[in-house]
């Protein structure tokens, strides 16, 4: 479910997406999540909303051994900041504020759910509409800029993680693709 003030969209992406900043051994959690209408007369049935966020979160190495032990997370902020946390975008990203976001885990397979609360001004039109998004996620594949396969997964076993994994070039970049979804 993906809800815009009283609106409701039909969910066509949603990831999790992880990267890692190399010098720090920080890895970094992302989501991103589309939509498309579901039809209506008036300019909101119109739009295609997304959610996108490159860190929500960060941990260090060993932390979560899988990309699912990120189940069980909550996070909260206020008001938006100079660099916001998550963004919401229909003409242009604004900042999701007054928000919620918790990620649960799914019975009987390795998953996660997000359950995502919070507010947003798209424009001088569209002021403090609540949005609300309740979805599965996917691990997206994560992207190793142009390494060996070897190097790919000995950086992601440094990392801590333990998940199975596939190496493959997409678009020219090394990557390796989670296994256990």
């Amino acid at each position: 479910m993906f809800r815009v003030g009283d609106h409701d969209y039909q969910i066509t992406n949603a990831s999790l997406e992880l990267f890692a900043r190399v010098r720090e051994d920080i890895v970094c959690w992302g989501v991103k999540i589309t939509a498309k209408p579901l039809g209506g007369s008036d300019d909101m049935s119109s739009w295609n909303p997304a959610i996108l966020s490159d860190v929500l979160l960060e941990t260090t190495p060993g932390k979560m051994s899988y990309w699912y032990d990120i189940a069980g997370t909550i996070i909260e902020w206020d008001e938006p900041n100079e660099d916001p946390q998550a963004l919401f975008q229909v003409f242009s990203p604004v900042a999701i504020y007054n928000c919620r976001c918790e990620f649960t885990g799914v019975p009987g397979v390795p998953g996660v759910r997000l359950l995502l609360d919070g507010t947003v001004d798209v424009d001088a039109d569209y002021q403090g509409l609540p949005i609300r998004v309740d979805t599965a996620l996917t691990a997206a594949p994560w992207p190793m800029a142009k390494r060996s396969e070897q190097e790919c997964r000995d950086r992601f076993q440094r990392l801590g993680f333990k998940d199975p994994i596939d190496f493959q070039i997409i678009d020219g970049i090394s990557s390796l693709v989670f296994l256990d979804q």
